[in-house]
């Protein structure tokens, strides 16, 4: 019988306790940092719930990519619906990610089919899919809340589904409300695109997330990890690592994306624990190497970058001191017949280093230069820098 590799792989115990707890669609039980923004939606939607079709919201919610506005409203999704079920109120929540449906059809399809089973597939116009929405909507006495996720895509597509769906409740004689929206956009000068009249209905309510600080990433990090990864496989200083690195955005995604890839590089490269070189290897998916950045370098600061590559890659380290650092810079220089630059010079080269992204500096006494500071290479594969910095270096001497 041939070897069989799929089994091969059952026989091996998997680093991970559940991999879906890195994936982006996925909804903890537990919303870290997001409780204030979870408090403000539920004050401003209480009034659905306290007296039922008498009223509507329309909100628009903004932040940058990964700061947890989607996971939010999932999560609200789910309160309100526990809260209008506990009070015999019916109360639907459709959420539409506009990157999948872009028309005006393809949205009102998506929400018509999320309430009516026996819809016909083809031959209704939107105008025939709204209507059919808010018959039913009216007659199972039912408010829904839509929800326009990455609307930003329909305001170049199809814009008028915008005006028709904020303004749908003013045609009702009864005077019932049974239509509630949010829009979610990176930020709210997208919407200007929109005339006056339905940017008016839009902009009552707005509520900005803002970044996750280096401190919430490492907390949401370390409650996936408990969740997701074996003990002893994520050291304290790894997270640290990735939550550095995805600070300046304060992408969670990216911190979760980086924490599955580099424990998938560990497993299959049958290491013990994820090593510093997992995660830049994991990051090289998201900050590629610059060609051009080395290619501006002079020698010596090549010489300095290979040094400091050398060391990582040796001691297997986050950090490493400049006084090393600079004992294996004076080591290639003299093995290439160059005389080594002095101590203010390997300073300045190791600033324009940083400058440039390539390294990352931090002083533990801001107080001595030089011999309490300490570098890391967090953002690109030492091994790929190696190459790089080999061919270059080759080239210049």
């Amino acid at each position: 019988m041939r070897f069989n590799y799929i089994e091969e792989e059952f026989t091996k115990k998997s680093y991970f306790l559940d991999e879906t707890v890195f994936d982006s669609d996925y909804i903890p039980k537990n919303l870290l940092h997001r409780e204030n923004e979870l408090i403000i939606l539920s004050r401003i939607f209480l009034p659905l719930i306290k007296q039922p079709n008498s009223t509507s919201r329309k909100l628009i919610v903004t932040g940058n990519i990964g700061v947890g506005k989607t996971v939010t409203l999932h999560k609200f999704s789910d309160m309100l619906k526990e809260s209008s079920k506990l009070r015999g109120i019916n109360f639907e929540v459709v959420h539409i990610n506009c990157r999948s449906h872009r028309t005006s059809y393809l949205i009102l399809t998506k929400i018509v089919k999320s309430l009516i089973k026996d819809i016909p597939e083809r031959g209704l116009s939107p105008s025939e899919l709204l209507n059919s929405l808010m018959e039913v909507l009216k007659k199972t006495n039912t408010h829904l809340l839509l929800i326009l996720d990455e609307m930003s895509i329909i305001l170049n597509n199809d814009v008028d589904i915008l005006y028709t769906l904020s303004r749908v409740n003013e045609s009702n004689i009864s005077k019932r409300k049974y239509l509630s929206l949010i829009c979610v956009v990176k930020d709210v000068h997208m919407l200007k695109s929109l005339d006056d009249a339905t940017l008016s209905t839009l902009q009552n309510e707005i509520i900005h997330f803002k970044n996750y600080t280096k401190q919430q990433i490492f907390d949401i990090i370390i409650d996936r990890i408990k969740l997701g990864v074996r003990p002893n496989i994520i050291s304290k200083d790894i997270i640290e690592m990735i939550a550095r690195m995805t600070a300046r955005t304060g992408d969670m995604r990216m911190a979760l994306k980086l924490i599955k890839n580099s424990v998938l590089y560990a497993e299959r490269h049958d290491l013990n624990s994820v090593s510093p070189e997992a995660v830049r290897v994991a990051n090289a998916e998201f900050s590629p190497l610059s060609r051009d950045d080395l290619n501006r370098l002079n020698l010596h600061e090549l010489l300095i970058f290979k040094a400091i590559c050398n060391v990582l890659q040796t001691q297997n380290k986050r950090y490493i001191p400049i006084k090393i650092i600079a004992e294996e810079y004076k080591i290639l220089s003299e093995n290439l017949g160059e005389q080594p630059r002095s101590n203010t010079q390997i300073w300045e080269y190791i600033q324009n280093l940083k400058n440039l992204e390539l390294i990352s500096v931090k002083i533990l006494n801001k107080n001595i230069k030089g011999r309490k500071s300490m570098v890391s290479v967090q953002n690109y594969s030492i091994k790929t820098i190696q190459g790089e910095l080999k061919r270059i270096i080759k080239e210049r001497s």
